[in-house]
């Protein structure tokens, strides 16, 4: 089973946070999970997380709908970023939004999972099974 140096969970709604961060806690892929509250904060979190700016955390789950910096704004920043191993970054799109143009706008942005909230199992295992 793929393992991943850490998790971030973007994510402004604490009860979905939580919940999440629990179900993937059940699946020991990861040697920790971090929460941040929007985009801005994960950027911050990022650049802070490996003082030499070799990595960050390997898998991201991100939502779009968030205040101060929504999704969309942070992967148009983090891909301005520049560090090693950026490449290994699996970054998963978690929203409550089915709009095909949001779709569209994360392809658009080089995302390849886009997910419906809630995080369930089945969806952590066929992530799993695409990774």
């Amino acid at each position: 089973m793929k393992s991943f140096n850490s998790t971030m969970l973007i994510e402004d709604d604490k009860i979905n946070a939580v919940l999440s961060k629990r179900l993937l806690e059940k699946f020991l892929i990861t040697n920790g999970i971090f929460i941040v509250p929007n985009g801005e904060e994960a950027l911050k979190f990022i650049v802070n997380y490996d003082p030499d700016f070799n990595t960050c955390p390997e898998l991201m789950f991100v939502d779009i709908d968030m205040p101060v910096m929504d999704g969309f704004s942070f992967l148009e920043s983090f891909e301005e970023l520049s560090f090693l191993n950026k490449e290994k970054v699996q970054i998963v799109m978690l929203t409550n939004s089915s709009r095909p143009d949001d779709i569209q706008h994360c392809k658009d942005l080089g995302v390849k999972y886009f997910l419906n909230k809630p995080l369930t199992e089945d969806k952590i295992k066929g992530l799993l099974d695409e990774f």
